[in-house]
C-alpha cells in the first residue's frame, strides 16, 4: 500500500524537521513543509496531501485555525492540530474544527501515530466532528449523534 500523504504546517524550523523524520521514520511521505498559514493554503491547493498536521500558533497573520478553515472550505482533508499544551483555550480551539484532533507536540511516536491514523479514519467517514472529552481522549460525534471514543493514547 502507498504511504500516506502528510504536510506539516509549523512555523518553528527545528520543530518541522524533528516532526518530518519522525513522521518519515513511521513510514509516512512527508510531501511539504510550511511556516504560515497563507503559504500552506497555497501549498495544499497546488498538490493537497492525504493529512495536515498544523500548528495551532503559528506567526503571520493568520493561526493555524484560520488556515485550516480556509483549506476545509475547498477539501475535505483532516488535520491533526499540534500545540506545546493542551490548555482549555488550544482545545477549544481546535473544536471550531471539524475532522480534526489536538495533539500536543510533546507526544510520543505512537501517540502521533495513533492521532494520524484515527484523524485519517475520522476524515473518511464523511462528516465527523471531533471533540476532546477528558485527558487524552477525544471523541468523535457523527451527524446521527452516535458516539465513539477514541484512545489516543495512555488511557483505557
Amino acid at each position: 500500500m502507498k504511504p500516506h500523504r502528510l504536510f506539516i504546517v509549523e512555523d518553528e524550523i527545528l520543530i518541522a524537521i524533528d516532526l518530518r523524520a519522525r513522521l518519515i521514520d513511521l513510514g509516512y511521505t512527508v510531501v511539504g513543509i510550511a511556516s504560515t498559514g497563507i503559504a500552506a493554503i497555497k501549498a495544499v491547493q497546488n498538490d493537497p496531501p492525504d493529512l495536515i498536521l498544523m500548528d495551532i500558533h503559528l506567526s503571520g497573520d493568520m493561526n493555524g485555525i484560520g488556515a485550516a478553515y480556509e483549506i476545509r472550505k475547498t477539501y475535505n482533508i483532516p488535520i491533526v492540530f499540534l500545540t506545546a499544551s493542551l490548555d482549555k483555550d488550544s482545545v477549544s480551539l481546535c473544536q471550531t474544527q471539524e475532522s480534526c484532533l489536538c495533539l500536543s507536540k510533546l507526544s510520543d511516536d505512537s501517540e502521533l501515530c495513533e492521532a494520524i491514523k484515527q484523524a485519517l479514519f475520522a476524515g473518511s467517514v464523511a462528516s465527523w466532528t471531533i471533540s476532546y472529552i477528558a485527558s487524552n481522549v477525544f471523541a468523535v460525534t457523527q451527524s446521527e449523534s452516535s458516539t465513539v471514543a477514541l484512545q489516543i493514547s495512555g488511557m483505557p
